[in-house]
């Protein structure tokens, strides 16, 4: 059984991912032109040209060092914080993914016992796998089994608005309007959350790159058999250039309101990616434009 840590991070995770199908699979865009909009053919080459933009730049992460700074707080009733948690850590990339050093906890030096704890949970790893669409090994994963976390904002299979252009961070970029789905009949939690989800994109008009994506459950959804209700979730994403041409993410702001039983769970947690230089011994191929 998921712990409720576990599942809260499992629902997180589809709520962002719902939609990139298994990477083997047909790509499904559904676009619609909003009001002086781009046309829906272009719209469907401009989404399109982002998922494979996303995946290619995805892929050339794993050609970095960089540091990972995460921020967990447990809030109170009036958003008071009252427990936070800081961790430190230097990724490099190795075969299997990435080895995960803890560097500092709580602004402290980490214990043995810490550093090897966390070095074998490999979350960053596992997440990476699964926004990839595949499982630590390789194999293929599906929507409902990803754990990206954040890493990968939802593209394929959504529905869209263009609602013109405008300048985030210097950069010129589309504004894209996720709309919300209706779920399958018969859709587990994950699915709904996924298909709750709605907010803005900003992509790069001349390189396709994610720039911002601002997201958020457009109602409560209820699992576990209706004891327990997502009452809310905001994430908030921006990326940044690295060597090459790539972009990727530095910061994932998630806060998330979960009631069970009756008793309400607040979270606020922020992941920060910086320092990104070339792996020793890896190759960076520069990005070239769609």
């Amino acid at each position: 059984m998921h712990t409720t840590a576990n599942f809260l991070a499992s629902l997180l995770a589809v709520s962002l991912a719902a939609g990139n199908a298994a990477l083997s699979d047909p790509l499904q865009i559904t676009v619609s032109p909003g009001p002086g909009s781009l046309s829906s053919a272009v719209l469907e080459a401009l989404v399109s040209g982002a998922v494979a933009v996303q995946q290619a730049d995805l892929e050339a992460w794993h050609g970095f060092r960089f540091h990972r700074r995460v921020v967990r707080e447990k809030l109170g009733a009036d958003g008071e914080v009252t427990r936070r948690e800081v961790l430190e850590f230097q990724l490099t990339p190795v075969a299997e993914g990435f080895d995960e050093e803890l560097v500092a906890m709580d602004g402290e030096p980490p214990r043995e016992s810490d550093v090897r704890k966390h070095r074998e949970e490999a979350r960053f790893t596992r997440r990476y796998h699964q926004a990839l669409g595949e499982g630590e090994n390789g194999e293929e994963t599906q929507a409902s089994d990803a754990s990206a976390y954040g890493v990968r904002v939802p593209l394929a299979g959504r529905r869209f608005l263009h609602r013109g252009q405008e300048v985030v961070d210097g950069v010129r970029c589309h504004r894209l309007e996720l709309l919300e789905e209706e779920p399958p009949a018969g859709a587990g939690a994950y699915e709904r959350v996924g298909a709750a989800t709605v907010g803005t994109l900003w992509i790069d008009v001349d390189r396709l790159q994610v720039v911002r994506a601002d997201l958020r459950a457009a109602h409560p959804v209820r699992f576990a058999a209706g004891l327990a209700r997502l009452v809310s979730l905001e994430v908030l994403m921006e990326t940044a250039p690295v060597p090459g041409g790539a972009r990727l993410p530095a910061s994932i702001e998630v806060r998330t309101e979960v009631s069970i039983l009756g008793v309400n769970l607040r979270r606020h947690n922020h992941f920060a990616y910086t320092a990104f230089e070339p792996a020793p011994g890896a190759h960076i191929i520069p990005q070239a434009c769609p």
